[in-house]
């Protein structure tokens, strides 16, 4: 899943520096987020779906690291 979001948002968002930065801010931002949503421990279906998503932005942030 990660590899397929990778190549998506590649072609939305480009490539290049800028288009890095701005995947490494936004992909930063998104794991404040899950992990905020993981600290209270939340029901199991939400610890579920936040570990999915962070999983997936720490997939796009590695293959932005290695461009």
């Amino acid at each position: 899943m990660g590899a397929a979001s990778n190549l998506y948002l590649t072609e939305k968002i480009g490539f290049g520096k800028s288009a890095q930065t701005r995947l490494y801010r936004q992909g930063a931002a998104v794991q404040v987020a899950m992990y905020a949503i993981m600290s209270p421990a939340p029901p199991f279906p939400v610890l579920c779906v936040t570990y999915v998503v962070n999983g997936l932005v720490i997939a796009v942030q590695v293959r932005a690291a290695r461009t």
